[in-house]
């Protein structure tokens, strides 16, 4: 929706000698909903029962929309930090083009020939064993049987 298109996101040094980081995001317009519209559809029922934010609040109406929205602003924080991270590295250009984003052929300075853009991306993370993960079986909406 273009009304909750809207995100600020404010950085700054922070503690006693400035080592930490402050980071917040503001969403002022952004609209949720547990409760009617697409949400009685199976596969969005199942992801907000998932979140446990699925129906009303019967104690606290509007409280699980208000969840849903920390978890929506929590996730878009990440996604920032990310992103600053990237950049503050300068990776982001560089995994676009390792990632075959290259600029358009007419760009005078794209850095890399054609050559050099089709070698396999180098990984920026060690080899590690694989990771064994426990499985679960899960029943309707994600559900324990």
């Amino acid at each position: 929706m273009v009304e909750s298109s809207s995100c600020m996101t404010h950085m700054e040094r922070y503690g006693p000698e400035n080592e930490d980081l402050y980071i917040a995001v503001t969403m002022p317009c952004l609209q949720v909903g547990t409760v009617g519209g697409g949400t009685v559809l199976t596969p969005q029922g199942c992801c907000l029962n998932l979140l446990g934010v699925g129906g009303p609040n019967l104690e606290f109406p509007g409280a699980n929309s208000r969840k849903l929205a920390e978890i929506i602003c929590c996730v878009v924080l990440a996604g920032e930090l990310s992103l600053m991270a990237a950049l503050a590295a300068g990776q982001l250009t560089e995994s676009h083009l390792r990632l075959n984003r290259a600029p358009d052929e007419s760009s005078e300075n794209s850095g890399q020939n054609k050559s050099e853009m089709d070698e396999e991306p180098q990984s920026l993370v060690p080899d590690l064993p694989p990771i064994s993960y426990p499985s679960f079986e899960f029943g309707p909406c994600g559900e324990f049987p």
